[in-house]
């Protein structure tokens, strides 16, 4: 149903007008004598579109045009009057009425074209409000889509770009929409036959979900999880595709990561166990050397010395390296650094108590605590392969039983370094054992 507020001070013509109004069935008409009383009716009731006369005592059709565009731009406002003056029309429509007609004798096509505009302004005003709201709606829905965190593709039914968002632009490595609107998507992939069998799909089901090795403007590539959905217009049919991706690479590296870590810990587990049943005859510190080299970055060093507590000799039990680093090393020294012992002082181990590996300042000098001639040492640190360098007390309770050296290639660093840690202070409290049970056998003798 219509409802339409009518505002004349002559209650006959009120009369017939809503009498020949409702005559249609979907028009209800409520009436007013006066603007006063239309005022009053506004503050109370809400109406389709307002239909008034002009002159009428004290306020005019024109000062309720006022008052009501002050609270609603919108609603049809329509003026029926007697007053046929050029300068009623024009300060009527430059104050927002949606149509004027005069007033004359012929009641029946007077009304009849009073509905007929009444029924365009209301069909004008909807339509002006659902082009507003749709306007409102694409802007909130394209501000959504730029801002989005992932990237995101439409495209027509055959599968050309329409448009990307911004997310998706630099994740492909481009800088202009221009650059991809118009190409079809089978570019973006390395694969195009995937894409064309999930345009199939879209086509077929409406959905699809996949794993795609996308290609990014450089050639790299990159492996990608494809949510697309097809768009249907009003009559159900196909007119485009949208896409979103999520970039794997992160989660994968992710997730590689968790299995190495999960397999370190594994293998650190294991060694703990062999370790603790390591025969008392056997080079404990090679083992440890063995195992250690395989938790660190390929081409570093291992270095495991041992500790005489009592004078603080410090002494190369095992080394572990690859080629060509080790013998480079013993080339320089010339020896193996195998059996190499050095004196240190007990404030040059304090650092190892804490039993994890930290840096050892003055790079192959400090580590053999200065005793090892400067000229050899800065040759050492001047190898290709020198990186940095860092020792970790097997430390347990509070005493060192012997040391731990990396040798880390340049720019390469321990992927778990608490892993690491783990190993070194198992391995202490496997040798603190070793220790007593040596001490308790030499009593026994």
């Amino acid at each position: 149903m219509i409802s339409i507020l009518y505002v004349d001070d002559e209650e006959m013509f009120l009369e017939i007008a809503k009498e020949y109004l409702e005559r249609s069935g979907d028009l209800v008409i409520d009436t007013a004598n006066s603007v006063y009383r239309a005022m009053e009716k506004l503050e109370r009731s809400s109406y389709d579109a307002i239909i008034s006369d002009y002159q009428m005592p004290g306020l005019t059709g024109i000062d309720l045009l006022k008052y009501i565009r002050q609270k609603d731009a919108q609603i049809p406002f329509l003026l029926f009057t007697g007053r046929g003056r050029e300068e009623v029309v024009i300060e009527a429509l430059n104050n927002g009425a949606d149509f004027y007609l005069q007033k004359d004798s012929h009641f029946r096509s007077q009304f009849a074209q009073l509905e007929h505009e009444i029924r365009e302004a209301i069909r004008r005003r909807h339509a002006e409000r659902e082009r507003t709201r749709m306007e409102s709606a694409l802007r909130i829905k394209d501000a959504a889509i730029r801002s989005a965190f992932s990237p995101i593709a439409i495209s027509d039914r055959t599968g050309r770009l329409l448009y990307v968002n911004p997310v998706c632009l630099v994740t492909w490595g481009y800088s202009d929409e221009e650059e991809v609107i118009g190409k079809p998507v089978t570019e973006f992939v390395n694969d195009p036959a995937i894409a064309l069998t999930a345009i199939r799909e879209l086509h077929g089901a409406g959905r699809w979900q996949g794993e795609v090795v996308a290609r990014k403007r450089d050639g790299s590539t990159f492996d990608a999880k494809v949510s697309a959905s097809m768009i249907m217009d009003e009559a159900g049919e196909p007119a485009g595709m949208v896409a979103s991706f999520t970039d794997l690479t992160e989660q994968k590296r992710a997730w590689s990561q968790l299995e190495s870590y999960v397999g370190d810990l594994k293998f650190i587990s294991e060694k703990a166990t062999e370790m603790a049943d390591y025969p008392l005859d056997a080079n404990i510190f090679e083992y440890i050397a063995r195992a250690l080299h395989q938790l660190v970055p390929q081409g570093a060093i291992v270095l495991v010395n041992s500790i005489d507590r009592e004078n603080t000799t410090v002494r190369v039990e095992a080394i572990r390296g690859a080629d060509p680093y080790l013998p480079e090393i013993e080339r320089m020294f010339g020896r193996s650094p195998l059996g190499l012992s050095f004196r240190a002082s007990t404030q040059g181990l304090q650092g190892m108590l804490l039993g994890s590996f930290v840096d050892i300042p003055g790079g192959f000098y400090g580590l053999t605590f200065g005793q090892m001639p400067e000229e050899i040492c800065r040759k050492v640190d001047a190898l290709p392969f020198m990186g940095a360098v860092k020792g970790a007390g097997l430390a347990w309770k509070g005493k060192v039983y012997g040391i731990a050296i990396l040798l880390l290639p340049v720019g390469t660093i321990p992927e778990h370094p608490d892993i690491l840690d783990m190993f070194v202070r198992n391995a202490a409290s496997v040798l603190q054992r070793r220790h007593a049970e040596e001490a308790l056998l030499r009593r026994k003798d």
